[in-house]
């Protein structure tokens, strides 16, 4: 077998070169068209995507407004978990004996999981300081803040507080103190009669039970007679070695005669979040 020369086309070369010299035509044309509809799909897309860009950057302008406008959720979350001020119902000055004055402030704390550890408060008459004390306050707690005896002032009085805030490491273990007081029995001071002695001071008498599963060193217990918006009278007992389930009988007198009040307000104050306040 002779194979063919170098200069020599095989027959399946001829046959190829055949096809493509009478297809040369069509070829040109498909490898145009081909080229056209590539060059045209390359301006849709960069088309669409100047469009796509313009569209979202007036979205994203727009979102960025609401968000500068309105606060974001992290930052609504944060203000939420944040203490929220104490508040004051009421500043009343009570006239006391001889000449003196005491001070009485309705205070409540709004936070259900924060607590006040320590609380500084100063009560001010027209304006100037006349005592500085210090208190606790616990979450949800209302109370009446007092100072007794305040010697030849009367005025307007008012109160700044000063809270140092903690919050409550555990809510679900939280446990408020519970106390149940018994209806008040006022017995007002009465002059000598012919056949009873002279009685020179007023009395609140009334029952406290300590229903919490615990008990407790000292409680004082603060009492506010009242009548209408008005306080008439306040008062302070403390109950020692307050035991768990326990009633005790108390007593709050006044040495001066009291109006009666309408009604009368208790609050027992027990820090259950300080150790030092359990008997055990």
């Amino acid at each position: 077998m002779v194979s063919p020369s170098p200069d020599q086309l095989s027959d399946n070369e001829l046959k190829w070169g055949y096809w493509y010299v009478t297809h040369y035509t069509r070829l040109h044309k498909i490898a145009w068209w081909c080229l056209l509809a590539l060059t045209a799909g390359l301006w849709l897309y960069t088309i669409f995507g100047v469009v796509k860009h313009v569209r979202e950057s007036s979205n994203f302008k727009r979102v960025l407004s609401q968000q500068v406008a309105a606060p974001m959720v992290p930052v609504a979350i944060r203000a939420a978990q944040t203490a929220q001020p104490l508040l004051v119902q009421g500043v009343y000055t009570v006239p006391g004996a001889r000449g003196s004055v005491d001070l009485v402030a309705m205070v409540e704390n709004p936070n259900s999981q924060w607590y006040v550890p320590e609380l500084q408060y100063e009560f001010t008459l027209d304006g100037q300081p006349v005592s500085v004390d210090k208190t606790f306050l616990l979450p949800g707690e209302r109370r009446a803040l007092v100072h007794f005896k305040i010697t030849g002032r009367s005025g307007v009085a008012d109160i700044i507080l000063h809270p140092r805030w903690s919050r409550v490491r555990e809510p679900a273990k939280y446990i408020a103190p519970k106390f149940n007081a018994g209806a008040v029995r006022f017995i007002p001071a009465y002059a000598p009669a012919s056949d009873r002695p002279a009685v020179p001071f007023s009395q609140a008498i009334f029952t406290l039970t300590n229903e919490s599963p615990f008990s407790w060193w000292s409680v004082p217990v603060v009492v506010v007679g009242r009548s209408g918006a008005s306080v008439m009278a306040v008062g302070q007992v403390v109950v020692d070695k307050f035991m768990s389930e326990q009633k005790r009988l108390l007593t709050v007198s006044w040495s001066e005669s009291v109006a009666a009040p309408s009604n009368f307000e208790i609050f027992p104050a027990v820090d259950t979040l300080d150790e030092k306040s359990y008997l055990k």
